[in-house]
């Protein structure tokens, strides 16, 4: 009945993905500050993808300008019944400015109402995070929040992140909250303590503190949390999480902990035990309740997912346990469509409804592409239960300004993911001096790029420069290695773009010695040596954005690019 359900309720979806006329229309006649020009298929523009968009916020390799044009629905916001995001780059591919506006009254203008401005320093670190409001009574800019970065020496992670407000009409930067981080020889963080300012005295005091513990794999295997008690000045628990792997080095489970101040003891509360297919994708997890009472863990509820061949994520299906019935019953459920390029078509969210005894429709997102597949539109609706049919939300329209002039990186490495500092290109029969890997303006188009290097093989690529395209991986292989050639597609990473897990699967006779992910501006954010041909990435709590994975394989060294984004 769930299929039929489904179906039936994906063809009627089908026939409300219309464009509307209103949103085409403001295109049309806008002539106000900043006009955002016709839609992109009128102007021949490119369009870029809500993954890539979301990523480029977090330095991607986009020196380019984005804007999202946003149509509300929503009766109760007609203020804001019309948005739009605006992306400012560097010649480093950070983005310096997002400049949010709205639509005037009768729709022809556009109006700043908030602005973000990010630093960077010489090292491509962000330094600064300020956010802006617009005073349309003073017709000026108010700082309103500001974060502040710091580092020790030349490392690529923040030592302390400290926040403040200022309010209106203030000049007077108020401390809010700080956090310092410390790390291990690996990159990865061990404690972290937070702090709130304390204005009577001027001064920050700690108020909690995280300390974290990896295996020699560098999995996390506990976070134990404290609150700082002022009053006698002591540490008291908080909570902490136990992590079990299993011999693949997969996630088992997860023991959620507290601490008991009268038994001054942790005491279990809730665990989770995650499940696995033989390719290695998680199929699924439990979470159970432990009864005090009786000393014994109970169901509680569990996730059940479903794949394609593909390995793309089709399906998310809750239970919860029924202590009456003693039996799992229907929660609810996330259904994904996908088409031939796995490009993500459909996302619709549903609940069990025990009285109709049927499904009910809670929200549903549709992605529409053009002929490169890239986004052009992103619908949003919710189920109206009065009509009891689909009800238009939001359209979000994705757009990407593409200069005449491109910048090409080259990324050049040896097979242990290590940076050939000498090596000496040519572009189209065009030779460089040696370790020139950067060059600043191209025009966009079909190139052949040959690489040499003292110790390694002569490489030779054909890579056709866009601008989704401005970075390419050219691995050399060292002449005193025999090492198997490891083709593209021996590397299997699903599902990309990621929201809450990545995998990496090899075919079994390949193993992977050495895996890395490393977030788009060098930062290590991972490490394992898994010794198995498939692994498991938890990304659910990484910001969105773009990572390259180093892969250190039996067969050779590679990389690859994984896309990270939340619902």
């Amino acid at each position: 009945m769930q299929k039929n359900l489904l179906c039936f309720l994906f063809k009627i979806s089908i026939l409300l993905i219309t464009t509307n006329g209103v949103t085409d229309n403001l295109f049309a006649h806008q002539n106000g500050i900043t006009s955002f020009s016709l839609p992109a298929e009128e102007q021949g523009q490119s369009i870029i993808s809500q993954q890539q968009l979301f990523s480029s916020i977090h330095n991607t390799p986009f020196s380019l300008t984005d804007s999202i044009l946003i149509f509300n629905n929503y009766t109760s916001s007609d203020s804001l019944k019309y948005k739009k995001t605006s992306y400012k780059y560097n010649l480093n591919n950070n983005v310096l400015e997002i400049v949010f506006q709205k639509a005037g009254e009768d729709d022809s203008n556009w109006y700043d109402y908030k602005s973000y401005i990010y630093t960077f320093d010489e090292l491509k670190r962000q330094t600064q995070f300020l956010k802006r409001e617009f005073d349309l009574n003073n017709l000026q800019w108010e700082n309103r929040e500001k974060r502040e970065y710091k580092y020790v020496g030349n490392g690529r992670h923040p030592s302390e992140i400290a926040d403040y407000t200022q309010s209106s009409g203030s000049e007077t930067w108020k401390g809010n909250w700080k956090i310092n981080h410390q790390y291990d020889s690996h990159g990865n963080v061990t404690k972290t303590e937070q702090f709130k300012w304390d204005s009577n005295i001027n001064q920050w005091f700690i108020t909690t503190r995280k300390d974290i513990i990896y295996n020699n794999t560098n999995q996390i295997v506990s976070k134990t949390s404290y609150y700082n008690n002022l009053t006698e000045e002591v540490w008291i628990g908080n909570n902490r999480t136990i992590y079990i792997y299993n011999d693949k080095s997969q996630l088992e489970s997860e023991l959620l902990m507290f601490w008991d101040a009268v038994e001054s003891k942790w005491i279990s509360s809730l665990k989770k035990e995650f499940y696995y297919t033989g390719e290695g994708m998680q199929s699924g997890w439990e979470a159970l309740r432990w009864d005090r009472d009786f000393d014994i863990w109970t169901n509680w509820w569990k996730v059940e997912n479903e794949y394609d061949a593909k390995g793309n994520l089709i399906g998310l299906f809750n239970y919860n346990w029924n202590q009456n019935l003693d039996q799992w019953v229907d929660g609810w459920q996330i259904t994904n469509h996908f088409d031939p390029e796995n490009n993500e078509q459909e996302e619709t969210g549903f609940i069990w409804n025990s009285e109709k005894e049927d499904w009910v429709g809670i929200y549903r997102l549709f992605h529409q592409y053009n002929y490169e597949y890239s986004v052009k539109t992103i619908s949003d609706f919710s189920w109206d239960h009065e009509s009891e049919q689909w009800v238009l939300n939001q359209k979000r329209f994705h757009y990407l300004s593409v200069p005449e002039m491109l910048p090409l990186t080259l990324n050049i490495i040896n097979q242990n993911g290590q940076i050939i500092n000498n090596a000496t290109v040519s572009i189209d029969g065009h030779l460089y001096e040696p370790g020139i890997y950067h060059f600043p303006a191209k025009a966009q188009g079909q190139y052949s790029i040959t690489v040499n290097a003292v110790g390694y093989e002569s490489a030779s690529i054909d890579h056709n420069l866009d601008a989704f395209n401005t970075i390419v991986d050219i691995v050399l292989k060292d002449l005193s290695l025999n090492l198997p050639e490891l083709h593209i597609s021996d590397l299997h990473v699903y599902p990309n773009p990621a929201y809450n897990a990545v995998h990496i699967r090899m075919p079994e006779e390949i193993t992977i010695n050495q895996l890395s992910l490393y977030s788009s501006s060098g930062q290590l954010i991972h490490s394992d040596k898994p010794a198995h041909s498939a692994v498991r990435i938890s990304v659910s709590d990484l910001p969105s954005g773009l990572y390259l994975l180093h892969a250190e394989t039996s067969a050779g060294f590679r990389v690859a690019k994984i896309i990270v984004g939340h619902r």
